[in-house]
């Protein structure tokens, strides 16, 4: 984790902090992320309690627990690790939530003990999809724990919807997608399917949509949501006003985060350079063109897109200067005004092909 030799003024940056809960009942059929089975809450309290207490000024603005599965921690299990914070000035508590997970007491303990934000991963509402996509849930649970969240108080529910799944069809996706605007959850987060070579789901890669049809799905995605009235503030993120994710945001704009538990990063400077750590002892030195490259493609992961002044002021170059030939190349891609510039939307679908250009730029 983070080492000692961060100063007071690096505290005061740190006003963003992620719990990493690395357990699951059974890992998803599609994921790659670092899980486990084997449950051990007194250990993992014990190396928090112990990474936290080398910030003794902490004091966050958002705080997201995620996994692995959070909602297997009981609420006495939860406060207890919030009562290792000082949560005074913490606007946004989120929990990542498995509907299978979520009952109305649960919902309520969750509540009280002071989440104003859930993040529930229903990714589907086909009962085909959550069996091939090995989820625990079934499409009731999907719909019952969306009902007990909003009963127990809880005005800021995002949604997880995730597209791109071995013979998906774009009926299979509408009727989805129709479902949960349906429900009018206050934010949606979209995923296209992403297949490691060593998950289960691996083996039907080759019954995925193709590209043109993936974009398609996509567009329709996006134009579904923003007739229902939602905002599309990052290529894969939609909200209703004023409901974006204040947590990831600080990721997209480059702000200090502290990470606790293994599958976590923490992002900080320390002794007058960029680091980032993980729950597993890495430690990476940013370089000046990593931190260059980060903040160009974070940046224009926003429809908002890049700050000009912000780019100038801590590269000390002109962005449109220094890149008029991706620009010119892609000049179709981009919109460009006084204060930023931006990917307009025909730019989402290829953006990753568009920020490689960047990355690689010399």
């Amino acid at each position: 984790m983070v080492g000692t030799s961060i100063g007071v003024e690096v505290y005061l940056k740190l006003k963003h902090l992620y719990f990493h809960i690395p357990w699951c009942k059974k890992k998803c059929n599609y994921c790659s992320f670092y899980s486990k089975q084997i449950f051990d809450f007194e250990k993992y309290f014990e190396l928090a309690k112990r990474n936290l207490k080398k910030f003794p000024n902490l004091s966050p603005k958002t705080v997201y627990f995620g996994g692995g599965t959070p909602s297997l921690l009981s609420s006495v299990q939860l406060s207890n690790l919030l009562g290792l914070l000082d949560l005074s000035s913490v606007s946004e508590l989120t929990i990542e939530c498995n509907p299978a997970d979520v009952s109305l007491a649960y919902a309520k303990e969750l509540k009280k003990i002071g989440f104003n934000r859930v993040s529930l991963g229903m990714q589907t509402f086909l009962e085909t999809e959550l069996k091939l996509l090995g989820r625990r849930a079934s499409v009731e649970q999907n719909y019952k724990s969306f009902s007990y969240l909003r009963d127990a108080g809880f005005d800021n529910i995002s949604c997880d919807l995730i597209y791109g799944l071995p013979n998906q069809s774009m009926s299979d996706l509408l009727f989805s997608l129709e479902k949960m605007i349906e429900l009018r959850p206050e934010h949606i987060s979209t995923y296209l399917l992403s297949l490691d070579e060593k998950v289960p789901l691996h083996s039907q890669k080759k019954n995925i949509p193709c590209d043109e049809e993936l974009e398609k799905f996509y567009l329709k995605i996006r134009e579904a949501l923003l007739e229902a009235g939602y905002h599309q503030y990052e290529l894969s993120n939609f909200c209703l006003p004023a409901c974006e994710s204040q947590h990831n945001l600080a990721y997209w704009h480059g702000k200090y985060y502290l990470g606790i538990g293994q599958g976590a990063c923490s992002f900080y400077e320390e002794q007058g350079k960029l680091m980032r750590t993980d729950g597993f002892g890495g430690c990476e030195k940013i370089t000046p063109e990593q931190e260059e490259a980060e903040f160009i493609f974070l940046s224009l992961r926003l429809t908002e897109g890049l700050n000009k002044r912000a780019y100038f002021e801590k590269f000390d170059a002109d962005f449109e200067e220094k890149y008029s030939i991706i620009l010119s190349k892609y000049r179709n891609y981009f919109d460009i005004s006084e204060k930023r510039i931006a990917l307009n939307s025909e730019a989402y679908f290829v953006s990753d092909e568009i920020f490689s250009e960047f990355i690689t730029y010399e």
